[in-house]
């Protein structure tokens, strides 16, 4: 397995898992954990990290929740590569990472500032359960979309 600068010491990386386009997309797991909120989503989750000559360009974490359903968390793709396609790799690698983990089902949270976020996800499919949480004064909206 190749070993990338940017992610030495912080990412064990497990293997490649889709390529094109604007750079690769790799499965990944944090391993240097420093706050104990952090530790224990890291621990849940796998990270997939999107990368092109040593920059990372974008992430997504996902994990499987129980009776068929996945959860991502963390979709952030650096704004000179918007549009490019590449937030579109990242959710599609994550969402066939759940079904061929037995989820049917994925389900994600967003805030209305994130306008950008909420048009992406309802154009890939992704609808407002009516679920909402409190995030810091903000409500955090569930949405979900069933796997085919």
């Amino acid at each position: 397995m190749p070993s990338h600068p940017l992610l030495a010491g912080r990412y064990r990386l497990e293997g490649q898992i889709a390529t094109g386009g604007v750079g690769e997309v790799w499965r990944a797991e944090d391993t240097v954990l420093t706050r104990p909120r952090a530790e224990k989503r890291l621990d849940e989750m796998t990270i997939l990290v999107a990368e092109r000559d040593g920059l990372i360009l974008g992430t997504i974490a996902y994990r499987v929740i129980g009776d068929g359903t996945g959860h991502l968390r963390g979709m952030a793709v650096l704004p000179d590569f918007h549009g490019q396609g590449l937030a579109d790799k990242l959710l599609q690698a994550a969402e066939s990472a759940l079904r061929a983990a037995g989820c049917s089902c994925v389900t994600l949270n967003t805030t209305h500032p994130l306008e950008r976020a909420v048009r992406f996800y309802a154009k890939q499919g992704y609808e407002p359960t009516g679920a909402k949480k409190d995030y810091f004064g903000m409500p955090l909206i569930e949405r979900a979309k069933r796997l085919a």
